[in-house]
């Protein structure tokens, strides 16, 4: 298990030993300010996807870099979190997981009332 304490780019790979070793470039987030409507709309969108999954969840909305808190919990493939990965802003993060959110929510209530449907034989109760 690792922790990662700063974000780096792998620049160049080496297989000269036994194990993988690179060369790294460090970097930092461009400065962008998260507007406080942005992150509270994100951290609800979050919240309420999870409880459609039947997951009970309440995010600290003051989390350093939350777009990556959030991202770690999401059901999603990983070219996705990669893709959230390669961003260089909290903003621009936030951003992509609000659309995520907005394009998946309906998605996912719809496949649950089918899936509800078909497990009643069609019957609603």
């Amino acid at each position: 298990m690792t922790e990662g304490k700063q974000r780096f780019e792998i620049v160049q790979l080496s297989q000269e030993r036994p194990f993988l070793q690179g060369e790294v470039l460090y970097f930092d987030d461009e400065p962008a300010e998260v507007a406080a409507a942005d992150l509270d709309t994100v951290t609800q969108l979050h919240e309420q996807l999870l409880d459609i999954l039947g997951e009970n969840v309440t995010i600290d909305r003051r989390q350093p870099l939350i777009s990556f808190h959030l991202a770690h919990e999401l059901p999603v493939d990983l070219d996705f979190k990669q893709a959230l990965l390669e961003m260089k802003s909290e903003a621009e993060r936030i951003e992509t997981l609000i659309e995520y959110y907005r394009a998946t929510i309906p998605k996912v209530e719809k496949t649950l009332r089918a899936r509800e449907k078909a497990t009643s034989n069609g019957h609603v109760h």
